[in-house]
């Protein structure tokens, strides 16, 4: 057990020592962004970049635990990997900000956001007039060619309870995942990614636990489409201009995290969105309603705009 704490405090002074060393070498920025949370947070700062970026902002820094995803990018003018170095300008009070969207009220309930939360972040650091309201990733040619994918190919995920932040209401069900598959691999290749721990998908190429964040938004780029949960990694998807079939349900709905280039498939029942975690007073009728042939049609839906510009919410703040 001593050696246990030793090992974590060690590697906790190795951090803090870290933080101050890139502070020390790259002075202190006039701004800063952070969101250590999931995936899809971490995007949503890209826009915030973006539109910084196009009204002036000089040097701003994104602080993470996932610099992959800001690779790149000629929004940001440094990515601190190590996300200690936000206590460290905190302290120095220099402008470092936390764009969240939306209060915790109980442990099973955060508020309900009245309008798409990049809307709310983008008022956070201060942007005011027309914004496009998209994340971005930006990949280098070499990266692409890096990730063969051949054929007409639809990515799916069958799980989102792998992310850093698991919500058990966002699920859909494995069974019915696999009727979809059954539907589409006749006419497509499908590749399942996500975690290794997803449940499988019968008749789809595994490869779950197979690629990191940047082989997969290579290989969303190269898809005709994803097909999954509202989540990280539909999030990553829109970064590549790669269009989306999202299961949504009720538990939170398309106007506040989604993008319309994607077809949603939504319930809203008299409690959505209720935007809890983990229990449900209504059995999840939103998901229970929401049958594959539904799915099946939005896929059709989503093939069918391939090759048009892929639909931007623009909004006015």
């Amino acid at each position: 057990m001593q050696g246990h704490l030793r090992s974590r405090a060690s590697e906790e002074f190795k951090c803090w020592s870290d933080s101050a060393k890139f502070l020390f070498k790259h002075g202190l920025p006039r701004m800063a962004l952070a969101f250590d949370a999931g995936i899809g947070d971490e995007l949503f700062c890209t826009c915030l970049a973006h539109e910084l970026k196009k009204r002036g902002q000089q040097d701003l820094w994104m602080l993470t635990r996932r610099p992959e995803l800001f690779a790149n990018s000629p929004d940001f003018d440094q990515i601190a990997a190590n996300h200690r170095s936000l206590r460290i300008l905190l302290r120095l009070r220099k402008p470092a900000i936390h764009p969240y969207y939306a209060n915790r009220i109980t442990m099973d309930r955060q508020e309900s956001p009245q309008e798409h939360i990049i809307k709310i972040m983008l008022r956070k650091v201060g942007i005011t007039g027309s914004a496009e309201l998209r994340p971005y990733l930006y990949l280098k040619d070499e990266e692409i060619k890096a990730v063969p994918c051949e054929g007409d190919v639809i990515c799916i995920q069958s799980s989102g309870m792998a992310a850093n932040l698991p919500i058990p209401l966002k699920e859909w069900y494995p069974k019915r995942f696999q009727q979809v598959v059954d539907s589409l691999v006749s006419k497509f290749t499908v590749i399942q990614i996500g975690a290794p721990t997803d449940p499988y998908l019968k008749g789809a190429r595994d490869a779950r636990g197979k690629y990191n964040l940047r082989q997969l938004a290579a290989l969303f780029r190269q898809s005709r489409l994803f097909l999954g949960l509202e989540g990280g990694l539909m999030h990553l998807a829109r970064s590549v201009d790669c269009r989306s079939v999202i299961v949504f349900g009720g538990r939170h709905l398309p106007f506040q995290c989604g993008y319309p280039c994607n077809e949603n498939v939504v319930r809203q029942p008299v409690c959505s969105p209720c935007y809890r975690w983990y229990t449900c007073e209504f059995d999840r009728e939103c998901m229970d309603q929401i049958q594959p042939p539904e799915v099946l049609e939005a896929v059709e839906r989503c093939l069918n705009r391939l090759g048009k510009p892929l639909e931007v919410e623009t909004a006015e703040l």
